[in-house]
């Protein structure tokens, strides 16, 4: 009896430690929409810009790292840049001009805001969001009202720019197949192994 009990003890604590180990990999290696997914983000980033090198699999990672509005982050892209491919991202490879003040010399952007690949822009874009914008329960659709910093500075300098923020945000958050493969995908992520 007492053999039986330390056994089913046993198999308890090895079922309960593998769960997350389980969990862990199914969301990141085995869902089946992950591949769809980024097939989607690319499909849509090269709509608008045929020549980016933004990747859609690393856009993904990053915002679901840092629990991010993959639909904003999108639109802000475009928005900033055209996924990379204009103004002075095109140069920086900044797609979302983090560090592109209004008044800063070309010099003084490429010092600290400038990057080897586009996709390296994006995790000092998501950081600067949720330590300077997405704080204090501040959210994405406070953002997509008035988009301003802890401190009440503007992202941008564009009076317009909250307006043409929301209605390309609106776009991605409407286009079928990217919206139903993310909603498979996250519920998929989410979902438990028992």
């Amino acid at each position: 009896m007492r053999r039986i009990i330390v056994l089913s003890l046993t198999a308890i604590c090895l079922i309960v430690n593998y769960i997350p180990i389980l969990n862990s990999y199914k969301q990141h290696k085995l869902n089946p929409y992950k591949s769809s997914l980024i097939h989607s983000i690319d499909s849509v980033m090269r709509v608008v810009a045929p020549e980016t090198q933004l990747s859609g699999a690393e856009l993904l990672a990053l915002c679901d790292e840092y629990d991010m509005d993959l639909f904003f982050v999108l639109a802000q892209g475009q928005l900033e840049s055209h996924f990379g491919t204009r103004g002075l991202a095109s140069k920086t490879n900044s797609v979302f001009n983090v560090l592109a003040y209004d008044g800063r010399t070309y010099n003084q952007i490429c010092k600290n805001g400038k990057y080897e690949n586009p996709n390296h822009s994006i995790e000092p874009y998501i950081k600067l969001l949720k330590t300077k914008y997405l704080v204090n329960g501040r959210t994405v659709d406070d953002l997509l009202k008035n988009f301003v910093d802890v401190s009440g500075h503007r992202y941008a300098s564009d009076p317009k720019y909250e307006r043409t923020l929301r209605s390309i945000y609106r776009k991605y958050s409407q286009i079928d197949s990217l919206v139903n493969t993310y909603n498979l995908y996250k519920q998929y992520s989410t979902s438990v192994i028992i």
